[in-house]
């Protein structure tokens, strides 16, 4: 227990920053301004290097306004892989096609703050030392892809993993992935109105913005002795009780907590 961390984490305020969809929209704006200025200084680039260039302001801008880092290649990308395509003779189909599969896998970010992370290998490796012996209940709190769950499922065949997904193709990739394991299962659903008391496993990997709600439902809901894992974000003011670094990853790192 941290009772003084906890109060701390408790009376932190929760500053809900600008949704990222208009921080990017501001930094694309901003980058096309400056690109503006390109012909006044009196050069004059081809188009392809200009929306370059326009991809590399938006992305620099973009984390200077204070972007999570897997907005760069967004940033980056959006300005030439437009370009490109307006070149191309695509049916409107294709673009509609495009647009459901980008809603279906990101949709969630906006109301949940929490991006589409694959957890890695070694993440995976490190969460199954983890995991006490028996017939332990492991819960990922938006399990993405299944990854985590495939991997670990079949490294502890004793213990029983379950997966929460709010994005609709994820979570039904997951399921699908899962499909025949016994011991390891996903669902459709929101992990932050599902109950976590009966796990003795709780594994997440959110972002920095959703680190202080979990922990507050974690000390609510989760029983003693039972062991909250995340994914390369700590707590601000709740130190963990373990801190094990990743092989081959910088600055990664699973903390542990013990409730």
């Amino acid at each position: 227990m941290h009772p003084t961390a906890d109060l701390a984490a408790h009376n932190a305020p929760l500053r809900a920053p600008a949704a990222p969809v208009v921080v990017a929209a501001l930094s694309h704006a901003g980058a096309m301004a400056a690109v503006a200025l390109v012909p006044l200084a009196g050069l004059a680039l081809p188009l392809p290097i200009v929306a370059l260039a326009e991809g590399i302001a938006a992305a620099t801008l973009g984390r200077l306004l204070g972007l999570p880092a897997w907005w760069v290649p967004i940033n980056l990308l959006f300005v030439p892989l437009a370009l490109l395509l307006s070149g191309q003779q695509l049916a409107p189909l294709w673009y509609l096609a495009g647009f459901v599969v980008l809603g279906l896998t990101f949709w969630s970010v906006l109301r949940t703050r929490v991006p589409l992370y694959p957890s890695s290998r070694e993440a995976c490796g490190a969460l199954v030392h983890i995991i006490p012996p028996g017939r332990i209940r492991v819960i990922d709190m938006g399990c993405g892809f299944g990854g985590v769950l495939a991997r670990a499922a079949a490294s502890r065949p004793d213990a029983q993993f379950t997966g929460l997904e709010l994005a609709p193709l994820p979570a039904l990739l997951a399921l699908l992935r899962l499909r025949g394991m016994s011991n390891a299962a996903a669902r459709h659903a929101d992990f932050w109105k599902h109950d976590i008391s009966d796990y003795d496993v709780v594994y997440a990997f959110l972002s920095p913005v959703a680190m202080v709600p979990l922990w507050h439902k974690a000390r609510t809901q989760m029983k003693p002795g039972s062991l909250l894992v995340s994914n390369s974000f700590a707590v601000d003011g709740v130190r963990p009780d373990r801190v094990i670094a990743l092989p081959g990853r910088d600055s990664r790192a699973l903390y542990v907590w013990h409730m």
